[in-house]
C-alpha cells in the first residue's frame, strides 16, 4: 500500500515537471515572440523611404528626392516645388517615434520638419531662425 503511494507521487511529479517545463517553454517562447516585435517596430518607425516622393495640396507639389548614391541612399535629400529647387543636400538630423523628421542644410538657417499625420498624409512647417514660416499639408 505505502508502495502505491509513492508510485502514485512519482507519476504526479513527473506530470508537474513536464507540465512546468511545457509552461515554462511557452512563456520564454512568448517573451522571445515580444522581443522581436519591438525590435522589428521599432526598426520600422525609423525608417524615412516613406518620405520619398511627390507630395500635393492644390497650392503645392512638393518632391523629396534622395541621393541615387548607394552609400547615402536616405541620409542626403533634396526638395523641390514644381521643378523649383527649393534646398538641396540637406540631412535627416532628427528621427523621433512620433513620425517627426527633420531635415536641416549646414549652411541655411531653415529647417524643414516634416510630421507624419498617417499613411498618406504629411504636415511640412518650414522653420527659419526658430520661428515657423509656413505651414502646409500635403497628400502623396
Amino acid at each position: 500500500m505505502f508502495s502505491q503511494i509513492l508510485r502514485r507521487i512519482k507519476v504526479l511529479k513527473g506530470n508537474v515537471n513536464f507540465k512546468s517545463r511545457i509552461v515554462m517553454q511557452i512563456c520564454i517562447m512568448f517573451f522571445f515572440i515580444l522581443l522581436l516585435t519591438l525590435v522589428i517596430r521599432s526598426q520600422l518607425v525609423n525608417n524615412v523611404a516613406w518620405l520619398e516622393g511627390k507630395w500635393t495640396n492644390p497650392e503645392h507639389e512638393i518632391e523629396f528626392k534622395t541621393s541615387k548614391i548607394k552609400n547615402e541612399k536616405y541620409r542626403t535629400w533634396s526638395i523641390s516645388d514644381r521643378e523649383v529647387q527649393l534646398i538641396k543636400n540637406v540631412r535627416v538630423s532628427v528621427i523621433s517615434k512620433k513620425n517627426n523628421i527633420i531635415l536641416s542644410d549646414d549652411g541655411n538657417r531653415s529647417n524643414y520638419i516634416v510630421i507624419r499625420l498617417d499613411k498618406d498624409r504629411i504636415k511640412l512647417n518650414i522653420v527659419e531662425n526658430g520661428a515657423v514660416i509656413k505651414e502646409e499639408i500635403l497628400e502623396k
